[in-house]
């Protein structure tokens, strides 16, 4: 787990999670508060508006099932703001 620290946690959030999902197959889940993307690889990524670990927002990237992983192990980034 990586938790990434800043200063507007929405912007940076969205831009990244723009980043990881380009092209892929995009659904929501849990009333619309989560979005689960499929990838062509068969990597699967996760956003959370809210984590059961942390309440933090998060991003989940799942390899298991991509057919080229290149030695990446699957990632979970959690986005805190940073205090002061």
């Amino acid at each position: 787990m990586r938790f990434y620290y800043h200063t507007i946690r929405n912007k940076e959030r969205k831009s990244t999670q723009t980043k990881f999902t380009n092209g892929g197959i995009e659904s929501k889940i849990n009333g619309g508060k989560s979005k689960i993307t499929q990838m062509s690889d068969g990597t699967i990524i996760t956003y959370r508006e809210v984590s059961s670990s942390d309440g933090s927002p998060a991003v989940d990237i799942n390899i298991k099932k991509s057919t080229n992983p290149s030695g990446v192990k699957s990632q979970k980034i959690h986005f805190i703001k940073k205090k002061g």
